[in-house]
């Protein structure tokens, strides 16, 4: 999915516009007790996705505070 908007040309006003895609990405837990907790991995994840650089994918890794 990223590299395929990244590779995506967008016209806005006659301009050409690249856009990049930062993904985060965590898994449902068995201990889990609600949804919650999976976005929160999951929006931790993109933040480093984020702070890396941008247009990449992060997995959420338990060593990752939240």
């Amino acid at each position: 999915f990223r590299q395929t908007v990244q590779n995506k040309e967008f016209r806005a006003e006659g301009e050409t516009i690249h856009v990049t895609v930062s993904i985060g990405v965590s898994q449902v837990s068995p201990t889990d007790t609600n949804h919650i907790l999976l976005v929160e991995r999951a929006e931790k994840a993109l933040s480093l996705a984020k702070n890396n650089g941008c247009d990449q994918v992060q997995i959420f890794k338990e060593d990752m505070a939240i």
